[in-house]
């Protein structure tokens, strides 16, 4: 749901860039082909840095993408660690990226569910954030700007942080 929920709140014409598996299914190519998503490859590093390239010439020629950069949904709540490809584009293009926070999605369309639930969704967009440089380490500070911004916004835990978190107790507590 949360790319509806997206295209609803965004005044611009947009191209979502979408995980290279929703390309295998019928319905879901004819669906995002006709709306003119990018697909994207995201465990072959080769194609990887071809589909990286072909969306920062996109980006160059002024189109505007939408990326989802957890990469996947998942069952268990909580943002995810974020991919690097969307903001290694915004420091080479030197464009901005603009956070978007989706909440309530996750209450109204479980994971491997088909059938909506009621509820109410809320989408904040946040002001554009410009990536200071056009490096790896630009992109790595542009992604944690833009993730801690997105974790306001969203209203679930930080499951990268919580994860870290947990980790570092429990080692702490071997020794014990």
């Amino acid at each position: 749901l949360d790319g509806p929920m997206v295209s609803a709140a965004l005044p611009v014409d947009v191209h979502y860039v979408v995980k290279r598996e929703l390309e295998a299914h019928y319905f879901t190519r004819v669906l995002l082909r006709r709306i003119g998503a990018e697909f994207v490859e995201r465990f072959e590093a080769q194609q990887g840095i071809q589909d990286t390239e072909r969306l920062l010439q996109a980006v160059q020629q002024g189109h505007s993408l939408v990326l989802f950069p957890e990469g996947t949904f998942l069952r268990v709540p909580g943002l995810q660690a974020f991919h690097m490809g969307a903001f290694m584009v915004a420091a080479r293009a030197g464009v901005p990226v603009v956070p978007v926070g989706v909440q309530g999605t996750r209450a109204i369309l479980r994971a491997e569910q088909w059938f909506p639930r009621p509820g109410r969704v809320r989408v904040t967009v946040g002001a554009p954030m410009h990536p200071q440089g056009s490096d790896w380490g630009a992109a790595v500070a542009l992604r944690d700007a833009v993730r801690t911004q997105i974790a306001q916004y969203c209203g679930e835990l930080d499951a990268v942080h919580q994860s870290a978190a947990v980790h570092q107790n429990d080692a702490e507590n071997a020794g014990d």
